[in-house]
C-alpha cells in the first residue's frame, strides 16, 4: 500500500524560491523584464516542485508520493477549487494512505472561475494591464467597507477549511492544516472551529518568542530569494517542523519502510475544465 503526502496552499507551498540563478549567468533576476520574468519563472517550476517543503517532508515521513496543489498568489478558495478539480486527475488513491496537508493562506484574496479554471483576485493581485480587474477588486472593497472586512473574509476561509476538512474526510484521507500566521483569521479558528478539527491545527511553540507560530516562520532563517520567498534550505527546516508535529502528535502517520523511488507530481500547472473534458467528481 502506498503512502501519499498531498500539499495545498499558495507560493510558499509551490515552492517558489527554488531558482536556479545560474541559467541567468550575471543578470540580476531584479533585472529582467516582465516578459522575461514569466519565460524564467516558467522554466523553474520544476525546481519549486523538488524544492518545496512538501517534497522535503515527503523523503522525511517516507513517503512514496507527492502531489503538490500549491499555486502561487491563490486565495484559500480557488485553491480547494483547484483541489477538487484535479482530483481526477491523480492516480488510483483508493487503496493507498493519503495525508493532506493545507497551508492556508492570507484571507483577503478571493476567485471565481474563469475560462473554466480559478482566477484569485485580491489586493496583492493587482493587475496593472487589467482595468476591469482594478475596477473588481475596488467595487468588492466599497462594498466591504462597512463592515469588519478582515473579520468577514476570515469567515470566508473558515468556510472554506470545513469544506476542506469533510471533503478528506469523505475520501478517507487524513487531514492537517495550518496557517500563514495571521491573527485575525486564526482568532476565527480558535473560536468557532470545532475541537475535534482543532486538533489537527499544526502551531508550533517558538522558546524564544514565547508563542505559537506558523511553521512557515522557519522558512526564512537562511538565505532567501530574490522575490522574498524561502529558498530549497528554508522550505527544508519548515518540513522538519511539520514533522516535529506530527511525530508529537500524529505520530501513526510516520512510516519507516523502504522506499525505492519517490514520486512527486505538481498539480500546479494550467488546468481547465472544459479543455480536460472529463466529469468532474
Amino acid at each position: 500500500m502506498k503512502n501519499v503526502l498531498v500539499t495545498v496552499g499558495c507560493s510558499f507551498t509551490e515552492g517558489v524560491g527554488c531558482y536556479d540563478y545560474s541559467v541567468l549567468g550575471n543578470k540580476n533576476p531584479n533585472e529582467l523584464s516582465k516578459k522575461e520574468h514569466e519565460k524564467y519563472y516558467g522554466t523553474q517550476l520544476d525546481n519549486f516542485l523538488m524544492g518545496s517543503w512538501g517534497t522535503h517532508l515527503q523523503k522525511m515521513l517516507r513517503y512514496d508520493l507527492h502531489i503538490n496543489c500549491g499555486i502561487g498568489g491563490s486565495s484559500n478558495s480557488h485553491q480547494i477549487k483547484n483541489f477538487m478539480d484535479t482530483m481526477n486527475s491523480w492516480p488510483d488513491l483508493s487503496k493507498s494512505n493519503v495525508l493532506v496537508i493545507w497551508q492556508m493562506t492570507y484571507s483577503h484574496r478571493f476567485s471565481f472561475y474563469k475560462n473554466s479554471s480559478p482566477q484569485t483576485f485580491g489586493f496583492n493581485n493587482h493587475d496593472k494591464s487589467n482595468p476591469n480587474h482594478s475596477n473588481f477588486i475596488k467595487e468588492f472593497i466599497m462594498n466591504m467597507s462597512n463592515t469588519d472586512f478582515d473579520r468577514d473574509m476570515a469567515f470566508e476561509s473558515l468556510f472554506y477549511l470545513r469544506c476542506m476538512r469533510d471533503i478528506c474526510k469523505v475520501n478517507g484521507y487524513n487531514f492537517l492544516f495550518s496557517t500563514v500566521d495571521e491573527p485575525v483569521f486564526e482568532g476565527i479558528i480558535k473560536n468557532y472551529l470545532d475541537k475535534n478539527t482543532l486538533e489537527n491545527f499544526i502551531k508550533i511553540y517558538d522558546e524564544k518568542e514565547d508563542e505559537f507560530v506558523s511553521p512557515l516562520a522557519y522558512g526564512f532563517a537562511k538565505e532567501m530569494a530574490h522575490c522574498g520567498h524561502p529558498m530549497s534550505g528554508g522550505y527544508q527546516d519548515m518540513a522538519e517542523q511539520y514533522r516535529k508535529w506530527i511525530r508529537n502528535h500524529r505520530n501513526e502517520l510516520l512510516y519507516n519502510g523502504d522506499i525505492n523511488k519517490f514520486e512527486q507530481i505538481p498539480m500546479n500547472r494550467e488546468y481547465h475544465i472544459q479543455k480536460e473534458k472529463r466529469r468532474l467528481i
